[in-house]
């Protein structure tokens, strides 16, 4: 019973890490979305299409897709800030963010995005893979470092 409970402050209560991982979320999703950003730029696109893929207004609104990326980015990382409380210490909080990155592209790929006709089905596959791995590796710096 006292090893459970030297844990818990070690690593912070749950309410405590849910908010750390909203703002882990949003600053890892901001690096996410700026890293869309240069790859669509790279390839010729002007720098709000991509932030406009995230809306879901018609015609799309950029502002409004950024600001609902980072929502959803937020959410996301206070999810893993949750999980986190359970599984840190027994998995390096790298490799947790990393496959918790995956886990969420595979739930976009193949459970959220088919079927929906959303513009995010327009970013090319390695890229969007390469961008969760970016938002997991931010995960994982702002967890570590804490």
């Amino acid at each position: 019973m006292e090893k459970s409970s030297t844990q818990f402050k070690e690593r912070g209560s749950m309410g405590e890490l849910a908010v750390e991982g909203l703002f882990a979320g949003i600053a890892a999703g901001l690096v996410m979305l700026l890293y869309l950003m240069v790859s669509g730029i790279l390839s010729g696109e002007a720098a709000s299409v991509m932030p406009g893929r995230f809306s879901i207004q018609v015609p799309p609104n950029p502002l409004q897709g950024a600001l609902l990326h980072l929502a959803v980015s937020g959410i996301y990382g206070m999810l893993f800030g949750i999980i986190w409380r359970f599984v840190g210490g027994r998995i390096s909080c790298w490799l947790a963010a990393v496959l918790y990155a995956l886990a969420i592209y595979l739930l976009a790929i193949f459970v959220l995005l088919p079927g929906t006709g959303t513009p995010l089905l327009k970013i090319a596959p390695l890229h969007f893979a390469l961008a969760h791995l970016v938002y997991g590796l931010g995960l994982g710096l702002w967890f570590r470092s804490k």
